[in-house]
């Protein structure tokens, strides 16, 4: 017999492992911290107004343009007026001042902002002959006036009338009770604005 085959080369190697998995991902950055509370801001706003148009008194105030109304062509016969209360520097209207004015009672004191006052209209000139208005009247409300009153004769107001204000009923003859907060003269024919 001859010589002997060669023997048999050994087992291959083993396959060689495959590639290692990519890394995971980084942990997720952390979140963001909460918006900072929004700091208190305080602005103090200051206006200057100044007009061309034409003022009460020539005074230039902004409070005191006279309002592009027409005036009335005769006396009327009846109006009506928002009651504000107050002191008398706290009126305003567009009369010159020889034809309005006002005064606070120096022993009682003006009416206040608030409350129901007793309002008593009548004419200037002849206070005991007529009256416009007489009752009560709550700050901020309406009152009519009107020759007559509260019938209302349809007359003209006269050329002046006087407003007597008190805090409470003044009673039958309120032009000579003492006791009224205020008293206010006004212009009531047409040469002038009536407001």
């Amino acid at each position: 017999p001859g010589p002997t085959p060669p023997p048999t080369p050994g087992p291959t190697p083993p396959p060689t492992p495959g590639p290692t998995p990519p890394p995971t991902p980084g942990p997720t950055p952390p979140p963001t911290p909460a918006p900072t509370p929004a700091e208190e801001c305080n602005v103090e706003v200051v206006t200057d107004c100044s007009t061309q148009a034409a003022t009460v008194g020539g005074s230039g105030d902004c409070d005191a343009i006279i309002p592009i109304i027409t005036r009335c062509d005769q006396r009327a016969t009846f109006m009506e007026m928002l009651y504000n209360g107050g002191d008398c520097s706290q009126s305003f209207n567009i009369q010159e001042a020889d034809k309005f004015d006002c005064t606070d009672s120096a022993t009682l004191g003006p009416p206040g902002d608030s409350g129901q006052y007793w309002i008593h209209v009548v004419p200037k000139k002849d206070p005991t002959g007529d009256v416009y208005f007489s009752g009560p009247v709550n700050v901020g409300d309406v009152f009519p006036m009107c020759p007559g009153y509260p019938a209302c004769s349809g007359d003209r107001f006269e050329a002046d009338s006087t407003v007597y204000i008190f805090a409470s009923d003044p009673g039958a003859d309120p032009v000579n009770n003492p006791n009224w907060n205020q008293l206010v003269n006004f212009h009531t024919s047409c040469s002038q604005n009536l407001f």
